[in-house]
């Protein structure tokens, strides 16, 4: 049953994507041959492959007949695209229309997205905000986890684990010693880094992400700097540093960042839950519960901290946090994209129960798959998103626990008056 009202309310609602990663940059990423890949995605749409993917892709693949007719709409929406079906007659069509959809540029690309998919601002989780995105429509969130893995020599085991996945973090840590130089002691090495995260503050960031359940455990203890200044000491002086002593001087640096960056108002993004870019990440490194020592200090008690993905599968793990600890938030980006509408709502339901509605945030987790381009996953992921908060507001107005009035004013808040007030936009 749906609220007429209801519906058009969030179909009209112009959103705050909270997590998003259009038009990501890397520094030292090699060329896209965009023509290549959108023929890629394009030859994936037509010819419907079954075979599954285990890493990578945005999405749980393959996809599903409805899942094939929700991106039919998308590319109407976003491509002009005019046909009901997908299918190999189509393939040079559609292949045109997204080369055609590129040739304004990026910045026109980008733009055109959001309105497509009605979301006002969206914030990046990126390396670099590329120059040519419209500042006041795209808020840069870069990563930190390049912080918290300063000896190279001692990476060696999780270079060869994670491979890619990490070394691009080195590389960027890379590009700030050949900004700022190389510390030769970890008082300088955190004097570096929170001059990076100032610097970050000051060109625009308005929150910072920790990616780092895809190296290593989320529980980040807190130790004596004794400890981390050993550690540092050796590895200066060529010495061996055992993998405990250093996820000692990591959880050092952890909580350093999280006072810097509480200090500066710039909340918290931790990537919680399963995730689909190595094959390092496990459930018990991504559990949300391994934050709940740091959601539960005193000192840090000013610190935003939001669950990306809300955590899945520990959908009530993360409930509970947020319950429990008013400086915890729940995102609920990528599962419009993981599950069917109707099943998210369920997992919103739930949150609101809980009366969790002032710290929900809206977000599509948008980015390059094999069956879209990134600005393709942003008009999808936003669709669905509203079709599981009308499923799931449109009941609770059935069940009579909301009036109509206040699952409107839900609506809002969770579309876009929550982050809003959270990043001070």
């Amino acid at each position: 049953m749906s609220s007429t009202r209801i519906a058009e309310e969030i179909e009209s609602l112009w959103a705050v994507d909270n997590h998003t990663h259009m038009a990501r940059l890397w520094r030292g990423s090699e060329p896209v041959d965009f023509e290549k890949k959108a023929s890629s995605i394009v030859q994936y749409l037509t010819e419907k492959p079954t075979i599954r993917l285990k890493v990578g892709g945005g999405a749980l693949l393959p996809l599903r007949g409805f899942e094939y007719s929700e991106i039919i709409e998308a590319l109407k929406i976003l491509y002009g695209y005019s046909y009901d079906s997908l299918d190999k007659r189509y393939f040079q069509d559609l292949l045109l229309r997204i080369l055609e959809s590129r040739r304004e540029g990026l910045a026109a690309t980008y733009s055109r997205a959001l309105d497509k998919a009605r979301i006002e601002v969206a914030l990046v989780n990126t390396p670099e905000l590329r120059p040519e995105l419209d500042r006041r429509r795209f808020k840069w969130v870069p990563f930190v986890d390049q912080f918290l893995y300063p000896l190279k020599r001692a990476n060696k085991h999780l270079r060869a684990k994670a491979s890619w996945t990490f070394e691009r973090f080195e590389r960027e840590l890379d590009y700030v010693y050949q900004k700022r130089g190389q510390p030769e002691s970890l008082e300088d090495y955190l004097s570096l880094v929170e001059k990076e995260l100032r610097e970050y503050r000051e060109k625009g960031a308005v929150a910072v992400k920790v990616w780092s359940a895809f190296f290593r455990p989320l529980h980040f203890r807190r130790v004596d700097e004794r400890d981390a200044v050993e550690a540092f000491r050796r590895y200066m002086s060529d010495k061996t540093v055992a993998e405990k002593e250093y996820v000692k001087l990591q959880d050092f640096i952890a909580w350093r960042i999280f006072s810097t960056c509480m200090k500066l108002h710039l909340p918290i993004h931790v990537h919680v839950g399963f995730g689909l870019a190595n094959d390092v990440i496990t459930l018990d490194y991504s559990n949300p519960l391994n934050l709940e020592n740091l959601l539960k200090d005193r000192e840090l008690e000013e610190l935003r901290i939001v669950l990306i993905h809300g955590g899945y599968p520990f959908i009530r793990e993360a409930t509970a946090l947020a319950r429990m600890n008013d400086n915890c938030y729940l995102d609920f980006s990528w599962l419009p994209m993981l599950i069917p509408p109707r099943d998210l709502s369920f997992i919103l339901r739930e949150w609101l129960a809980w009366k969790l509605e002032d710290r929900i945030l809206f977000g599509t987790d948008a980015v390059e798959a094999p069956w879209g381009t990134d600005d393709l996953l942003c008009v999808y992921g936003s669709r669905q998103a509203r079709k599981a908060l009308e499923f799931t507001l449109s009941e609770t107005i059935r069940d009579h626990v909301l009036t109509e009035e206040e699952a409107i004013t839900i609506a809002h808040k969770i579309l876009r008056d929550n982050a809003l007030e959270l990043y001070r936009l």
